[in-house]
């Protein structure tokens, strides 16, 4: 590792991989330094770049990218382009893939040519046709399934996918298609970004954690002195800052047990959430001994644990029933 040569400096000592490495400041990168590649945001980019033009072609329209080859590498389109497709199969379906990709012969590149291209990767055609891999270096923009029917690629059947992701500033809001895509992006603590449906996201713990969608809780009872026990857990985070956990119970214990005075029998463990503060511990509406109604509780631990805790020590009978709620502010674990 070294320091590198600036750009712009008077020195114009710079090469092109000194210059790859300045651009790095200006991109959106990932936990482990990864750039964010793809399309910048524009209206167009949001409704599809890749749409079916003449005969046998595809067109692309104007967009500008960030591709990456040892280090990010802008790309600019300015108007539309067409590429073309190979006539459809014989049988069966194939998926073409269409990319763009800046070719380099210089080392540690090994392309035949220099420059800009835009190139469809042909697939093979089967009853259920995979899309090809994407080339080293290129960014992929579409997948087209033509079908053995299809004369041009307005041809009943024919189907376009926009694929290509969106690049980011450094520090900016990222943008996903997908779950999927969100999912496999590793997000540095307090990263923010948003899905295409509009649901928006910030990074916590080294999770993404919903700000504008109420998530279901799940339960993991594995273990627990009440894992036979009939049990109703239901609960969800509401995307407030911190995250709060409402939770419901109903619990009816099978058999007869002695509960221990401030011993905690553990319920359930939340999974992939623990509690950083204060929980509301809810009195258990309950169907046991007049003299101890009121007493007992529900609680949650800082690591995830619903407990139900007395403060004396009670025999309680089998098939009582126990129900209440919790209110905890939570993070991932």
């Amino acid at each position: 590792m070294t320091l590198r040569n600036g750009f712009p400096a008077v020195s114009d000592a710079a090469d092109q991989f000194d210059i790859r490495a300045a651009l790095r400041a200006t991109t959106a990168q990932d936990a482990n330094g990864n750039i964010k590649t793809g399309v910048s945001i524009t209206a167009k980019s949001l409704t599809g770049l890749v749409t079916a033009g003449n005969g046998m072609n595809s067109d692309i329209a104007a967009f500008d990218a960030v591709t990456n080859r040892y280090g990010p590498v802008w790309l600019s389109n300015d108007g539309t382009i067409s590429v073309k497709h190979a006539a459809a199969p014989s049988a069966n379906s194939r998926i073409d893939l269409i990319c763009i990709k800046q070719n380099e012969t210089a080392s540690p590149a090994s392309d035949p040519t220099d420059g800009p291209e835009a190139i469809i990767v042909t697939g093979t055609p089967a009853v259920d046709p995979v899309t090809p891999a994407t080339p080293e270096g290129a960014l992929a923009l579409a997948r087209v399934t033509i079908p053995s029917t299809a004369t041009s690629m307005t041809s009943t059947g024919v189907i376009y996918e926009q694929m290509y992701p969106f690049t980011a500033s450094a520090g900016a809001d990222l943008l996903f298609r997908s779950e999927t895509e969100k999912d496999a992006w590793t997000p540095w603590e307090g990263q923010k970004c948003r899905l295409l449906d509009g649901n928006e996201y910030q990074a916590k713990s080294g999770v993404w954690v919903s700000l504008t969608q109420t998530q279901r809780i799940r339960f993991d009872r594995s273990g627990t002195p009440s894992a036979n026990d009939e049990m109703h857990l239901s609960g969800a985070i509401l995307p407030v800052s911190p995250a709060i956990a409402v939770i419901s119970i109903v619990w009816v214990n099978k058999g007869a047990f002695k509960a221990q005075s401030w011993k905690a029998t553990t319920l359930a463990r939340m999974v992939g959430w623990k509690v950083i503060g204060s929980a509301v511990h809810s009195p258990a509406a309950e169907n046991i001994v007049y003299e101890h109604l009121g007493k007992n509780q529900f609680a949650a631990t800082g690591s995830g644990e619903i407990q139900y805790v007395t403060p004396g020590t009670i025999d309680i009978f089998a098939n009582a029933w126990h129900r209440g709620c919790l209110i905890a502010p939570v993070t991932p674990s």
